[in-house]
């Protein structure tokens, strides 16, 4: 599946995923965080850092630029 949550979320790395529709699982990834701060805390800062990345305002203007320039490639042919 492409796109949504599961293109940026990685499991143990910048998040805890969970079976769809299992609360058992996501009960038992909550008492995972409730349980390990060191885990909470480096899931976090990784997430924050890529979020950082990936939305930053300088990346959507490079897309931007990008796309326009795709456009304008096909216009000009």
């Amino acid at each position: 599946v492409e796109g949504g949550p599961a293109e940026f979320l990685c499991h143990r790395e910048n998040a805890l995923v969970f079976k769809k529709e299992n609360p058992d699982d996501l009960a038992d990834k909550i008492t995972i965080m409730l349980e390990d701060e060191d885990l909470r805390v480096r899931l976090a800062a990784e997430a924050r850092s890529m979020v950082e990345k990936r939305f930053s305002l300088e990346r959507y203007v490079s897309d931007l630029e990008d796309f326009l320039e795709t456009i304008h490639a096909g216009w000009s042919k």
